[in-house]
């Protein structure tokens, strides 16, 4: 217990006097926490609505909640938000890794043994992330409280008998599920950090003098991503050419296919970025030369920020084509769906726990690049002070992130309309759902770049002649 103690004061002692880098690093971690928190809180909520404890038979005007058989969704798909939210966390926590690294590494050679620089890391990261689980729960309430007030001003009675709200504010709290909530990822978050530390831990002497050298790249890794499109592309020319209905073993097969699709985009993402990069580095553009040589040079870094951004490509076209069929369905058949709203406002909500997902998709991307400009100051500033333009090295920074996510967005786009295509063959075939995901693809390379120009702030700081002393 005094040995845990100390190193809780020690861990503290490090938290107050650490950088700027690793204060970003710390809010943005417990921003991440606090998200994940509020998702987790709502499923929870969702989750004791129509049982004993939540009151009885739910009566609200969102048909989602009434229907138990769709409850269940509403919880997964809450739950499935907190993806994107880890995927952010992990961006957070590359934020001045090498420097972390380095401090690890003197408390090693100041005498510390690899189980307590690994507990005092994980006690940096239980407590980023508790204050973030805190500042969630208090948040969730304090919104509980504001809607709960709102539709009782509009007219909802929020009576036992008859309740005519929108959301479950009425719901007794559980409390014993908020509690497992707000330790439970703290906890995660910990023993993530005990696992991840394990190298910088027993690796004194070389996290101290290394340089970070990136792991070398292999061809092969360009052919997963390729295979997994024309594999689902063959099975779709086959569902065309067969004319195959929605009861057909296809779907079976389709189903198998997915995951070769979340495979090859996963492996093959850092492959793009290679060879964007080397086509790049042929151009003599000096915009496009730098980039290509970034991107030939680590093109894990790329692939790191850009496969959550791939993943919400692929799940957004194949919502919008699904939901596009199916309304057009209904739509077709009003005597046998005649409560088409409640659909629509399903679908609008799942495609609004979309949006949520690809904003925080591209909040990790900004942090990414932030992280990646903060890293490079050294050589950021050498090219300034060689003469490179600024406005030449914004075009660089810009072209890092356009060069391979644009191909990247382009195939996820394809496998999503691959996967979802024996729909639109079984419907009358049309072209809008190609717009859709036309729109879509462009939407996120544009938001993309968004986030990467609102990063462009920091190369003012990264450019400057001090930097040149930065190790």
């Amino acid at each position: 217990m005094s040995a845990l103690r100390s190193d809780a004061l020690l861990a503290w002692a490090m938290l107050r006097g650490s950088p700027r880098s690793e204060r970003w690093r710390l809010a943005l971690t417990g921003l991440g926490a606090a998200l994940g928190t509020g998702f987790a809180l709502a499923a929870a909520v969702v989750a004791v609505i129509g049982t004993r404890y939540g009151g009885g038979p739910p009566s609200y005007t969102n048909g989602l909640l009434n229907e138990g058989g769709l409850r269940p969704g509403v919880i997964t798909a809450l739950l499935l938000l907190i993806v994107p939210v880890l995927a952010f966390v992990g961006q957070c926590t590359r934020i001045g890794a090498l420097q972390r690294e380095r401090r690890f590494a003197a408390l090693r050679l100041a005498g510390a043994t690899p189980r307590q620089v690994r507990r005092i890391g994980a006690l940096e990261t239980a407590a980023a992330c508790g204050v973030g689980s805190l500042a969630g729960l208090t948040g969730f309430l304090a919104l509980r409280l504001v809607l709960h007030a709102g539709q009782q001003a509009g007219g909802g009675d929020g009576g036992p008998q008859q309740r005519a709200l929108t959301w479950p504010t009425d719901v007794p709290v559980p409390w014993a599920a908020f509690l497992a909530v707000v330790l439970g990822l703290p906890l995660l978050a910990t023993l993530e950090a005990w696992f991840t530390l394990r190298r910088a831990a027993t690796d004194p002497l070389g996290a101290a003098v290394r340089r970070r050298r990136p792991r070398r790249f292999r061809r092969v890794r360009l052919l997963p991503g390729p295979l997994a499109l024309l594999a689902a592309t063959g099975l779709l020319l086959m569902a065309m050419s067969r004319k195959l209905g929605p009861d057909t073993p296809f779907f079976a097969a389709t189903g198998l296919v997915l995951p070769l699709y979340l495979f090859g985009l996963l492996t093959s993402s850092a492959g793009m970025a290679a060879a964007m990069g080397r086509l790049a580095s042929r151009s003599g553009r000096p915009a496009l030369m730098i980039a290509g040589k970034r991107l030939r040079a680590d093109p894990w870094a790329a692939s790191r920020a850009h496969t959550a951004v791939m993943l919400a490509a692929l799940i957004g076209v194949g919502y919008l084509t699904v939901r596009r069929v199916a309304l057009d369905a209904l739509r077709a058949e009003p005597e046998h769906h005649p409560d088409l709203a409640f659909y629509v406002g399903g679908y609008n909500l799942a495609g609004l726990a979309l949006l949520i997902g690809v904003a925080v998709t591209i909040s990790g991307l900004a942090v990414s690049v932030a992280e990646s400009l903060t890293a490079r100051r050294r050589t950021l500033a050498a090219l300034a002070a060689a003469g490179t333009p600024r406005k030449v090295l914004r075009r660089a920074v810009l072209l890092e992130t356009a060069l391979p996510l644009a191909p990247a967005i382009v195939l996820s786009a394809a496998c999503g309309l691959a996967v979802t295509g024996p729909f639109l063959v079984a419907r009358a075939w049309s072209a809008r759902p190609l717009l859709e995901a036309a729109l879509l693809a462009g939407g996120l390379l544009a938001a993309s770049l968004l986030a990467t120009a609102a990063s462009l702030p920091l190369l003012r700081y990264s450019v400057h002649p001090a930097q040149l002393r930065y190790e």
